[in-house]
């Protein structure tokens, strides 16, 4: 009876499962296993491509961003090289040695009129200031004149927006560019807490000359709405650290190494990050300035060499892919970023995903009909098996199973039935073999029964004459012995307890005569023993002789320290009379002198 509280839809399906005949459940068994399997392939296939695609996406990210972050740490270490190599020149620190002293012979402000002349009264505009070579007033200007020339001339070469010489006192007393820190004091305010200030801070003190100081990029008021930054290194002289001289980064060629798009496609680029995720290069997909205006946190990276990737959101209202990696400017710590779109990043994933999804669906369809088809031609076939078998089950031998010629499953299975038929035709001769076989089992039961009763007798018998034997050496009688042999197997336990008896008799016997001797030397040791006992009393008497002999020899002793106490009285009287005799004489010598 049908259960009511089932789904209307299982028991629809638990009733076509059970009327069904094979012959319907086959074709849709086979047509289920087709879009199965081809579905399951299709998904494989599809997530192992996707995600080889995607990884070689996000793989092609990270070589760009790991291939930027070379290029760059290259052209970081050409810096170095050039700032070491400005160090070295000897024409450098004449440079600052010479303009210091000339700006220091101005009558008074000097920076002032330094920035009178070269910024206020320079006859070019500010984008063109580093054309005007001398303002033609004194010896400052002579010396602006001669070595102006070089650092324009390798500024020009190098790319640097900048170049500053500046004093131990912080005035910056050379500028190419002419600009707002040009005649300014770095130690002083508004100069002294911003990026020059420290470098030029870390560059004055101490005795070390190679080291380098860097202010990554910062806005600086009197220089612009533009971002700078800044490396300084020592400058000396024969007489030892003179100043330092300082480099202004060269913006435009950092855009350049960062902005290269080669390999990125429509929508990729690079981004150049300063420690705490701001942009520090502008990227050509905004119309606004990015330096220092736009932050991406989530691209920071901790470890210089490591390449991290993930995906965000949001960026620039869209999805992206982005992989960043670390790089050490100068012992600060700034970040390279490649980004590309999802949608462009995972294109092949995305095509791939559609042919796999339309070859799927045509080989569903063929492969549908296919076994449909083929589930038919087997059907048949087993329809008459199915009957043969139902001839058998009701007891019919004489089935023919004319399809167990068969080379395959079906051919099988008509054996099968056949090995059934053949089965039943040998039930009887079985069960008449497996009634002889009960029969000798149990006589073969009753047998070692027997046997074992037998066995059970004799060890019994044993038992009790060993028993009886232990009884009567229990009472002390050593001359017991168990004459009547045990059974098989057991009469070598008669044996040895008749052996371990004579053994005790013997031992007994050996034990009786060492008891004898024992006593006989004991009588002899009673009798030493008498005599050492003689010999103590008269070494006793001998000692009381002793002690008395000492007391007398004491006390004598004592008498004689007396009469010594008495001697040394009458000496020290003695000698007193003798020492006054002595002085009687001395003084009647004297007498008898004058």
């Amino acid at each position: 009876m049908m259960r009511p509280d089932l789904p209307s839809g299982i028991v629809l399906l638990s009733t076509l499962g059970v009327v069904m005949r094979l012959s319907a459940k086959l074709p849709l068994a086979a047509a289920g296993l087709a879009v199965l399997s081809i579905a399951a392939t299709s998904l494989a296939s599809l997530t192992v491509s996707g995600s080889l695609s995607s990884r070689a996406a996000v793989d092609k990210l990270e070589a760009l961003a790991d291939a930027r972050r070379n290029e760059l740490r290259h052209y970081l270490t050409t810096i170095e090289n050039d700032l070491r190599n400005l160090q070295a020149q000897k024409s450098v620190a004449k440079a600052l040695g010479d303009l210091n002293a000339a700006a220091a012979g101005i009558a008074e402000r000097p920076l002032d009129e330094l920035q009178r002349r070269y910024l206020v009264d320079n006859p070019n505009p500010e984008g063109e200031r580093p054309l005007y070579a001398s303002a033609g007033k004194d010896e400052y200007d002579k010396l602006h004149a001669r070595y102006h020339p070089f650092f324009r001339r390798f500024a020009e070469e190098r790319g640097y927006r900048d170049v500053l010489l500046v004093n131990l006192s912080g005035d910056v007393v050379y500028s190419l560019n002419k600009k707002g820190n040009f005649a300014v004091n770095l130690g002083r305010e508004p100069w002294k807490d911003s990026g020059l200030g420290r470098i030029f801070a870390e560059t004055a003190e101490g005795t070390d000359k190679s080291r380098l100081a860097f202010s990554s990029y910062e806005t600086y008021r009197p220089l612009g709405a533009s971002p700078s930054a800044f490396i300084a290194i020592p400058v000396e002289s024969l007489d030892g650290k003179i100043g330092a001289l300082m480099l202004e980064m060269p913006d435009p060629i950092l855009g350049q190494i960062i902005g290269n798009r080669t390999g990125l496609g429509e929508t990729g680029e690079t981004i150049l990050l300063d420690g705490n995720g701001y942009f520090l290069t502008d990227s050509a997909r905004t119309v606004e300035n990015d330096m220092l205006n736009v932050r991406l946190a989530e691209a920071l990276a901790t470890d210089e060499e490591a390449i991290m990737s993930r995906g965000l959101d949001d960026f620039r209202g869209e999805e992206v892919q982005m992989a960043a990696t670390g790089l050490d400017a100068f012992g600060t710590r700034w970040t390279v970023a490649a980004v590309m779109t999802s949608q462009e990043a995972f294109a092949a994933v995305t095509a791939l995903r559609n042919w796999t999804l339309l070859t799927a669906l045509a080989v569903l369809a063929v492969a549908t009909a296919v076994a449909i088809w083929f589930s038919r031609r087997l059907t048949r076939p087993i329809t008459n098996l199915v009957g043969d078998m139902s001839r058998l089950a009701s007891g019919d031998t004489a089935i023919a199973c004319l399809r167990r010629t068969r080379s395959d499953e079906i051919g099988d299975m008509a054996r099968s039935v056949v090995v059934f038929r053949d089965a039943l035709l040998d039930r009887a001769r079985l069960e008449t073999e497996a009634e002889e076989t009960r029969t000798l089992m149990e006589e073969e039961r009753q047998a070692r029964e027997f046997a074992q009763a037998e066995t059970s007798l004799h060890i019994n018998e044993t038992v009790n004459m060993l028993a009886a034997g232990l009884e009567r050496l229990s009472q002390g009688d050593l001359t017991v012995r168990i004459e009547q042999p045990f059974g098989e197997g057991l009469d070598r336990l008669r044996s040895d307890f008749n052996l371990s008896l004579e053994r005790l008799a013997v031992t007994l016997g050996e034990v009786k005569a060492r008891i004898a001797d024992i006593d006989g030397e004991a009588g002899d040791m009673r009798d030493a023993v008498g005599q050492l006992a003689k010999r103590t009393a008269h070494q006793a008497a001998t000692l009381e002789e002793a002690a008395a002999a000492l007391g007398a020899i004491t006390l004598t002793m004592q008498r004689t320290a007396e009469h010594a106490a008495s001697a040394t009285k009458i000496a020290a009287a003695a000698k007193a009379s003798s020492a006054r005799s002595s002085e009687v004489v001395t003084s009647a010598v004297g007498a008898m002198a004058q």
